[in-house]
This record gives C-alpha cells, sequence and structure tokens, in this order.
C-alpha cells in the first residue's frame, strides 16, 4: 500500500530544487526540506496536510488556506536539542542512532547559532541530550531533564515563561501569527 524509495543518482534537478545552504544536509536528521525552494516547500506541506486530513483523519479539507511563511527561510528556530557524545555535538543521521557532529546550524536564531557553535568548541563531558532555546532577551542551554532556568516570550502582548522541556512553537517568527490565529479561532481575536 505504499513503497519506500531511495535516490541513487540525480539526473536532472527539478524547477524546483534549491542548492541545500547546510553543509550537513542530507546526512544530519534535523532537515529535510533544504533542497526544495520555499515556495514549494510551503505549497507541499499545504498537499500533505490535505492529504492527512483526508486518508488518515477521514476529513475533507475543503479549500485548505495557503501555509503562512516565515518572514526568514534560517535564522527563525527558536529551540532545538542537540546531542554531546564522546566529545562531539550534533544532531542524530538521518534514519540512524549515530551522531551527526555540527558546530553551526542554519536553521538557529543566531543567538542559539552562537550557543551550539560554543557547546561545539567546548563539548560537555558527559554524554547526553541538551536542549537550547531562545526567548525574548534570554537564552537557555541545558541537559535534558535537569533543573533549568525559564525563558520568557512575549506572545500576544503576555510576557509567559517556559520551562525546560515545555514545548513552544520552534519558529521563533511565526509565534505572534499563530497566537493572533488560535485567537481568532476562539473568537477572541480578529
Amino acid at each position: 500500500r505504499f513503497a519506500r524509495a531511495r535516490v541513487e543518482e540525480l539526473l536532472e534537478a527539478g524547477p524546483a530544487r534549491a542548492e541545500p545552504v547546510c553543509p550537513a544536509f542530507g546526512s544530519c536528521g534535523g532537515c529535510a526540506w533544504q533542497h526544495v525552494a520555499y515556495p514549494a516547500q510551503l505549497e507541499a506541506k499545504r498537499a500533505i496536510l490535505a492529504d492527512a486530513l483526508r486518508r488518515i483523519g477521514g476529513i475533507d479539507p475543503g479549500a485548505l488556506e495557503p501555509c503562512v511563511p516565515s518572514p526568514a527561510e534560517y535564522g527563525y528556530r527558536g529551540r532545538t536539542r542537540v546531542r554531546a557524545l564522546a566529545g562531539r555535538v550534533g544532531y542524530l543521521r538521518r534514519h540512524s542512532h549515530a551522531l551527526c557532529a555540527v558546530s553551526r546550524c542554519p536553521v538557529l536564531v543566531p543567538a542559539l547559532d552562537a550557543r551550539l557553535h560554543e557547546l561545539a568548541a567546548s563539548p560537555p563531558r558527559e554524554d547526553g541530550e541538551w536542549e537550547l532555546a531562545a526567548g525574548d532577551g534570554d537564552l537557555r542551554a541545558a541537559r535534558a531533564g535537569e533543573p533549568a532556568p525559564r525563558i520568557h516570550l512575549e506572545v500576544a502582548g503576555r510576557r509567559v515563561g517556559v520551562s525546560a522541556g515545555v514545548f513552544t512553537q520552534s519558529n521563533a517568527l511565526l509565534a505572534a501569527e499563530l497566537a493572533r490565529r488560535v485567537a481568532a479561532a476562539a473568537g477572541e481575536g480578529g
């Protein structure tokens, strides 16, 4: 009922193909879309959602609105989890438990990218997972599962404290738009 495939050779790039910015793209399991031009990414994600609603949820998606684009294709992610393993820091390789060591990540907001670079330059002594999160004027880099200070985000005119391990919208540049749309859907905004 489905098939899996693997690209063995690229004969001719399609019109929506883009050159990945990250040198670890393809090995690192963090990103899956850098080889696709941003407008095509948005359309593909809308189509994936429509398919999931129809096929899995049994819901007719009707005329789904286009995805809201991020103000920036890179430098938007306000939180991430990285691994420290045997004196190296990075993300897990795609479809693996092996580490793909990185010292930079172009999707992270600049403050987190700088913190990742520092962590990679001076790796933790103990293996484990680390949460990096940026707030409005504060930053957290803490070992997962250990007590850590809160970061603070400005959301819909309110200052919200976010504890370690708590999910927040990872695209820091779209958090305000997400809050606005949720409030509007709940009948509290426009």
